[in-house]
């Protein structure tokens, strides 16, 4: 049947198989740690994602909120603006009219005092 020369043959041959299953194996399972290490790295860059949109999210929420309170204080500040434009005209009369009353009753005043 089997002689010896082929039988040492085919455990030469199973020999050299089980040697490339096993670098076949030991390359799998070093595909298997890349994998699971990038595996964990894309799972860590989508939880920064998240919370980086959620960060951006709120943020943009409290530019909204900010440009709002902007916008009523201009507002405000035109309102104070336009007032003080007003008063300022109604100061302006009220120096002028006193003036001319006092310039009316200047000569009453010399009259009065001799």
């Amino acid at each position: 049947m089997f002689s010896k020369r082929k039988f040492l043959i085919c455990l030469c041959f199973r020999v050299q198989a089980t040697s490339v299953a096993n670098q076949a194996e030991k390359r799998q399972k070093s595909f298997d740690k890349v994998v699971e290490e990038w595996k964990r790295k894309v799972a860590d860059l989508q939880g920064e994602l998240e919370r980086s949109q959620r960060e951006s999210r709120t943020h943009a929420a409290e530019v909204y909120k900010l440009r709002a309170q902007l916008d009523e204080t201009h507002e405000t500040v035109e309102a104070v603006r336009r007032e003080n434009k007003n008063l300022t005209g109604q100061q302006q009369t009220c120096h002028n009219s006193i003036r001319v009353k006092l310039v009316n009753l200047l000569p009453f005043l010399f009259y009065f005092k001799t």
